[in-house]
């Protein structure tokens, strides 16, 4: 077999071993690092398991591979320290990139008052975030597909978006929003 029949046999595998199916220690230990990191890190399973992908085929893990072993086996290993070190990078990053999302700012929606504050809130997002952070940070888009559609790695384009949200915030305090989405 070649490289590339071994790595569209190895996809399936990554999507069942990140799902959380499995008997071994070994898929329990990887379901709660997946746990941890959708509940931590705010991720959700397709970013974690497109993260999962996307260092196994930087680092070329899949030369490592030796025929002789079973394949579903290298991946499940594979996969675990790829999540180990996907959960130690974003460990060693949560100090100085918190979540990046606009959750300090919440809508009341029982009144119409409320949901034309709620429009222009959201107008004002988009106008001083751009589209593409905007969908980021109001949770539409994760940031892993938003680097690749921009062409930054992963860790930049976390960096810049906490960046923009920093300063984004006064911003929105002197539009004169408080942080309950309601106008002063």
């Amino acid at each position: 077999m070649n490289r590339k029949e071994y790595l569209s046999q190895s996809y399936p595998l990554f999507e069942k071993i990140i799902s959380g199916q499995g008997k071994l220690e070994l898929n329990r230990k990887i379901n709660f690092i997946v746990k941890n990191l959708m509940t931590e890190h705010g991720l959700e399973r397709q970013e974690i398991h497109n993260q999962v992908i996307a260092g196994f085929l930087s680092k070329n893990t899949i030369e490592k591979y030796c025929p002789n072993n079973a394949l579903s086996t290298f991946i499940l290993w594979a996969s675990y320290y790829e999540l180990e070190d996907i959960n130690r990078t974003l460990k060693a990053r949560i100090r100085y990139y918190p979540l990046n999302q606009l959750e300090e700012i919440a809508v009341d929606y029982r009144t119409p008052e409320s949901l034309i504050i709620a429009k222009e809130l959201i107008e004002f997002i988009y106008e001083h975030l751009g589209t593409e952070d905007a969908e980021v940070l109001l949770g539409y888009e994760d940031r892993f597909t938003a680097a690749a559609k921009m062409n930054m790695k992963y860790g930049s384009y976390s960096k810049r978006l906490w960046r923009k949200k920093i300063m984004f915030r006064p911003l929105v305090l002197k539009a004169g929003y408080n942080l309950d989405g309601c106008k002063h």
